[in-house]
């Protein structure tokens, strides 16, 4: 027997082994995590999808989190916060309905949007991933299927549990009041 002949056996007679325990997927795949982001220090922090992501921004920073949906009152409460406190500015989820891997914005700035412009040129690698999203304490959301602020804009928004025809469709954000 050749020596080519040998290797191409032994090759099949692996593979033939291999296939009798198939990996599945989901034993392959490594969980997404969820991550928060510093806007104060373009800082980034993942973990597990399944824990609380305002528990961990929490426990990250040391501070309490204020996280007031945007609406009407929500600038009056978030300024009425804690002077020491981090300021969710937006979250957004890989799936519908606000669930799924996230990824949560803040900062420790009182101010939090007013007057300011957060900007994201580029979402990395959650980029397309964006199918829900809220905004917090008096900030909106502008999406964009662009980096730099390229393509069509969406918004301006405050919470979409269905981003419809836009999901995974973001590649920068600007956060804003």
């Amino acid at each position: 027997m050749t020596i080519t002949r040998r290797i191409t056996a032994l090759t099949a007679i692996a593979v033939g082994a291999l296939s009798l325990f198939p990996i599945s997927t989901a034993q392959a795949a490594e969980p997404t995590p969820s991550c928060w982001y510093n806007v104060d220090n373009d800082t980034m922090g993942c973990f597990d999808a399944s824990l609380d992501p305002h528990e961990q921004i929490e426990r990250a920073t040391g501070t309490q989190l204020v996280a007031v949906p945007t609406g009407a009152q929500s600038r009056s409460a978030a300024t009425a916060a804690a002077s020491a406190a981090t300021y969710l500015l937006a979250t957004g989820w890989d799936a519908t309905g606000r669930t799924g891997a996230s990824v949560s914005y803040f900062t420790t700035n009182p101010a939090i949007c007013t007057g300011l412009i957060h900007s994201f040129p580029n979402l990395g690698t959650w980029s397309n991933r964006f199918e829900s999203f809220e905004a917090y304490n008096g900030c909106e959301g502008y999406l964009f299927d662009g980096v730099n602020y390229g393509g069509t804009e969406f918004g301006p928004l405050t919470v979409s549990n269905n981003l419809g025809t836009f999901s995974n469709r973001a590649e920068s954000m600007s956060i804003e009041g």
